[in-house]
């Protein structure tokens, strides 16, 4: 498991495919279907104490295991919304994306019900940084999505004012 992130932010334009219509939240990363970071990461990221990994790992584990075949079925749906749209089949990417979304939604609501609980284990320092880290870590995965759809849509994903509609990537 990588070190993901729960939840996406934000929206903005209309019609990408890590975006929703009428400027609702981004589809979940990869990254963010790999779930909150592993207990190793968190011990590096903000120097935790031996106990405090220890609550998060228990945390983390119960986390994981309740969601996976959740985060298992995302994946699978993810890859088959971006082949069919590679394929041209959108009437396929959006279906897809249906399914997407509501796991998403699902695990994204998890997450951050994890990440809200952490409060209990760190220190107001330690939840400063981390809350600072998710923001980039989001930022940055969602910025690598939006690449890679652009680049799957020849670059037609860009920004057109009004945007969403014709060609490129499919709105949903």
């Amino acid at each position: 498991m990588g070190g993901g992130m729960g939840g996406g932010m934000g929206g903005g334009r209309r019609g990408g495919m890590g975006q929703r219509p009428n400027g609702g939240q981004p589809m979940m990363t990869e990254e963010q279907l790999d779930g909150p970071p592993t207990p190793e990461m968190m011990h590096q990221l903000l120097s935790m104490e031996d106990g405090q990994v220890a609550a998060y790992k228990e945390r983390y584990d119960s986390l994981m295991n309740e969601t996976r075949p959740e985060r298992d079925s995302a994946r699978v749906a993810l890859k088959g919304m971006r082949d069919a749209f590679t394929a041209g089949d959108r009437e396929s990417a959006r279906a897809g994306g249906g399914i997407v979304r509501r796991l998403s939604d699902d695990l994204g609501n998890r997450d951050a019900a994890f990440d809200k609980s952490l409060k209990t284990i760190l220190t107001r320092d330690q939840q400063k940084q981390y809350d600072k880290w998710k923001d980039q870590n989001r930022k940055d995965a969602e910025d690598r999505q939006r690449e890679e759809m652009r680049g799957r849509a020849g670059g037609a994903g860009r920004s057109r004012g009004g945007g969403g509609g014709s060609g490129g990537v499919p709105t949903f």
